[in-house]
Parts: C-alpha cells; structure tokens; sequence
C-alpha cells in the first residue's frame, strides 16, 4: 500500500508562490463571489462535472474553471497530490483536510489552507487571500 505524503506548511507557501506566480497575484477566482470551486481546472481528465448547491458545474458557469484549479488545487497539483479522488469531489475545504484525502502536518497548515479557500471563494485575489490567511496563521499563534 503506498504510503500518502503528508502537506507541510513549506509545501503549501511553495505551492500558493507558484499558483500565484502562474496566475498573477491579482487573479480572482471567484469574481464576485458568484461560482462554486473546483479543485481542477475544467478540463482536467478528472474533472466532474456536476450539480453543487444548486449550481451547475461546467466548463462555462466559471470562467476562471477553465484556466486553472482553486487556489487549493492548484497548491496540491504543484505538490504531485492531486489524486483522481481530489479532483472529481466539490466538498468543502474541511471535507478535504479535515478527512481521508489530504494529510497535513499541522493546525498552521490547516489554518492556511481553509483560510486561503475561504478568502478566494469570498472573491478576493490570490494575494490577497494568501495574505489574509498568513495573517490568520500569525495571529492564532500567537493566541495559543
């Protein structure tokens, strides 16, 4: 059985520089706060389309779908931990750390992620909710 690597806060900064340095820091996602995510683009082999609150995924509901994963996907993509299971699922960023799907090492790395997910599907850029999340981060360790 092979063994599931484990998402260290090092790896998501590397993977967040990297989706940022692909799409541009002032990317949105999310614009308006309209779309549903996807971990993967559109057109990813394991890309599903679906019906997700309501919303109809597909190629055309989300423009921004089409160029690239959720701030997230694009995180485990650039670590080698897309898995075919990650990418046909639309639960929510608890779901996906909180389970089965993702290991990460810490409660920082957790923070990071669910705080960059929430920051990127409220429409902000990826700066910005990359930004935010080091923050929140900063912040929750110091009130430990």
């Amino acid at each position: 059985m092979k063994e599931q690597k484990v998402l260290t806060f090092d790896m998501a900064v590397a993977g967040a520089v990297a989706a940022m340095l692909k799409m541009g820091p002032g990317f949105v996602y999310n614009e308006g706060a309209k779309y549903t995510c996807a971990y993967v683009p559109t057109g990813h082999p394991g890309f599903k389309p679906t019906t997700w609150a309501g919303e109809s995924m597909t190629s055309s509901n989300n423009p921004a779908a089409q160029l690239c994963g959720c701030i997230v996907g694009e995180i485990l993509m650039h670590n080698d931990m897309m898995t075919p299971e990650i990418a046909g699922i639309y639960s929510g960023i608890s779901a996906l750390i909180g389970g089965s799907y993702v290991l990460v090492d810490s409660d920082e790395t957790r923070t990071l992620l669910s705080a960059m997910q929430t920051e990127q599907d409220s429409g902000l850029t990826w700066g910005q909710a990359f930004l935010t999340a080091l923050e929140d981060v900063r912040t929750r360790n110091i009130n430990l």
